[in-house]
């Protein structure tokens, strides 16, 4: 058995378990507001991953934050693209790192498993704010480039408020003395599961939301984190989604989810009363 497989056997073994037999901790969910909506990449099984029409498509369906990935070109501009290389998703080659701006964005996207997909271009990221502010909320990781140039960016596009950054810990004190205001999140540590743990992480004042698979969470360790005062938003995406995922997870009491089908996400929330 692959190891991707064998991962994929864990994950519903453990979430199944959830969703059938109650929270790992012995407890079940109470009444919950709402669940909020990320869409990983933009509505990427509608339009190409990262595109300004996955973006549209994520706002259309009711997405509450839109999920996006940034990276610097050689010239300085900041663009969405989740590899290091444009060898993937367009038809072009070579690392983002190591051409211009006017380059890539002749750079047509591309989908090999989805060919009939409309043609789209790789957007800036001042593009992309344009077409979110006031929309949508943004996750913004962060992959590579100016931290202080992304944050003026936010700022100019008045998008600070609606924002969370995902980097990696040990840059988020860089994000904290550029712009104290905006959020941050991360993937905490394994061993990050008391009520003493969450608390202390908190005191960093480094983190405000918490990320990370969906499998290494239980319902205690969600309780916990929460009462330390952090907003969970764990990652479900994956051909694997459907309504018993998803089930569980809101079992467990997070307060929203990453993931690649936010249409029907939504629309199994909205059966629950849990999105508007």
């Amino acid at each position: 058995m692959s190891m991707e497989r064998l991962r994929r056997v864990g994950l519903w073994l453990a979430l199944l378990s959830v969703w059938f037999h109650g929270t790992t901790d012995g407890t079940r969910a109470e009444a919950r507001p709402g669940v909020i909506v990320i869409a990983h990449r933009g509505d990427h099984t509608r339009a190409h991953e990262n595109s300004l029409a996955a973006i549209e498509s994520a706002i259309s369906v009711g997405a509450d934050f839109v999920e996006i990935d940034v990276r610097r070109t050689q010239d300085g501009k900041h663009v969405l693209l989740h590899d290091s290389t444009v060898n993937r998703t367009t038809d072009g080659t070579g690392s983002l790192a190591n051409l211009t701006a006017e380059e890539v964005a002749v750079l047509n996207l591309t989908n090999r498993a989805r060919p009939d997909l409309p043609p789209a271009r790789i957007p800036s990221l001042v593009g992309a704010l344009k077409t979110m502010r006031g929309r949508v909320g943004l996750y913004l990781d962060f992959k590579d480039g100016d931290r202080r140039v992304v944050a003026q960016e936010l700022r100019e596009h008045r998008m600070l408020e609606r924002t969370v950054v995902y980097d990696r810990y040990e840059n988020l004190a860089e994000w904290r003395s550029i712009e104290p205001s905006l959020r941050t999140i991360a993937t905490p540590k394994a061993e990050v599961q008391e009520l003493a743990g969450w608390q202390a992480l908190k005191k960093s004042r480094l983190i405000d939301l918490l990320d990370g698979p969906i499998t290494d969470y239980t319902r205690l360790r969600v309780s916990e984190a929460k009462r330390a005062g952090f907003i969970v938003w764990p990652d479900v995406e994956g051909p694997w989604e459907n309504p018993g995922l998803w089930s569980a997870a809101v079992e467990l009491g997070v307060d929203g989810l990453m993931t690649d089908k936010p249409g029907e996400l939504i629309a199994f929330l909205r059966q629950l009363g849990l999105h508007k």
